[in-house]
């Protein structure tokens, strides 16, 4: 692990780099967009109140995530449409080698077991996922859009990109990125299709559609994943709040939330551990399974969600500002559909997950923010 961190910090130093190298080279007159320095003056004050009141090193680790994003506007903020491409397509051959390594997994492990049984937490996917099932799925969100941007003419390429980004993610029952998958397919076919729809094209996709139920059905592990076995409704939400970690994770965040009124309430609360501390201690006096409740002592949960975290981290002060960028980033943005699919999934991921605790989810925040701030004007 300490390899592979010390080798993003490597990459990305040296992406900041070709950046610089370009815009030099290329002659281009740089202008950051308004977007860039709104985000940048926004992360610049959360880093501020993280770096005042940090005590532990935890603090100032997640201070580097921070300078890490502020980082993000000068990748791309030169080098013209050439480099432009080629940070896409380095971004997709970084994923291709992620995916053959899936890919050898889920053989391997069918060929062991003899089904898709990736339905426990971590269970059969850490063996051959770099990294969580639920980052790799950011991951190929992430490479679905760089895909639809790509090849936009290519249709036939597109198509098969994003039909083996899909399959994958099925298969490993990514939820999320199952889910997000599915409905950016859906949206692509529908505009494809839009003005040459024919019966041919109609039944294609009712055959595809039905194998991918078929495949659903068999597969125990997606089943189990999005709680399907259940009899009702009642039983499904029941199996929800049982298997969910997430259901008892942001029970607490809300607990703790909703306790800290006066200075905590507007910037936040002192330091990660004190949130933490917190979080465990709610672990402790509210799961009423025995092993479960020593699951997540153990594991010391966060809150999962960034939203969330950003308000107890820094108050109402921090959330507004955070949600103030997204309303401006999709202002600024509307209409142009490959950024505001990046945006929608910034969002949507950030709403399960607290993509700043990790340094795989701070490359890949990095890497949107990247693309979403692009703007270069020549003379």
């Amino acid at each position: 692990m300490a390899f592979s961190t010390a080798l993003n910090n490597i990459c990305f130093v040296l992406l900041i780099a070709c950046g610089l190298y370009y815009t030099a080279k290329e002659g281009i007159n740089v202008r950051l967009s308004r977007t860039s320095i709104l985000s940048i003056v926004i992360v610049a004050l959360l880093l501020i109140d993280i770096v005042v009141f940090a005590e532990t090193p935890k603090d100032y680790k997640v201070g580097l995530r921070y300078l890490i994003l502020l980082c993000t506007p000068i990748i791309l903020m030169g080098g013209g449409k050439r480099f432009f491409k080629r940070f896409l397509m380095a971004y997709l051959l970084a994923y291709a080698v992620v995916f053959l390594f899936v890919i050898v997994g889920i053989v391997s492990n069918y060929w062991q077991y003899g089904e898709f049984n990736f339905y426990k937490f971590g269970g059969n996917t850490q063996s051959f996922l770099i990294f969580e099932r639920l980052y790799f799925g950011f991951m190929s969100m992430i490479a679905a859009v760089f895909v639809y941007m790509l090849c936009k003419t290519n249709l036939k390429m597109k198509y098969v990109l994003l039909a083996a980004i899909f399959i994958v993610n099925f298969i490993l029952a990514s939820r999320l990125s199952f889910l997000f998958l599915t409905v950016f397919l859906v949206y692509n076919i529908y505009v494809d299709l839009k003005s040459k729809i024919s019966f041919k094209h109609i039944f294609i996709l009712l055959m595809a559609l039905s194998v991918l139920t078929v495949i659903g059905l068999k597969n125990e592990g997606f089943k189990k994943r999005f709680f399907l076995n259940s009899s009702s409704i009642d039983n499904y939400m029941l199996q929800l709040k049982i298997h969910e970690p997430r259901y008892a994770i942001w029970r607490c965040a809300f607990q703790i939330a909703g306790k800290e009124w006066g200075k905590s309430h507007f910037i936040g609360l002192d330091t990660e551990r004190e949130l933490q501390e917190k979080l465990v201690d709610c672990y402790g006096k509210t799961i009423y399974i025995k092993d479960k409740r020593a699951w997540f002592v153990k594991a010391r949960y966060n809150t999962h969600n960034q939203f969330l975290h950003t308000y107890l981290m820094h108050g109402i002060i921090g959330i507004v500002l955070v949600l103030i960028l997204i309303l401006v980033y999709a202002y600024s943005y509307r209409g142009i559909l490959p950024s505001m699919w990046l945006l929608f999934l910034i969002i949507v991921f950030s709403l399960v997950e607290n993509v700043l605790m990790r340094q795989v989810g701070v490359f890949l925040l990095a890497t949107c923010f990247a693309v979403l701030g692009k703007k270069i004007k020549n003379d």
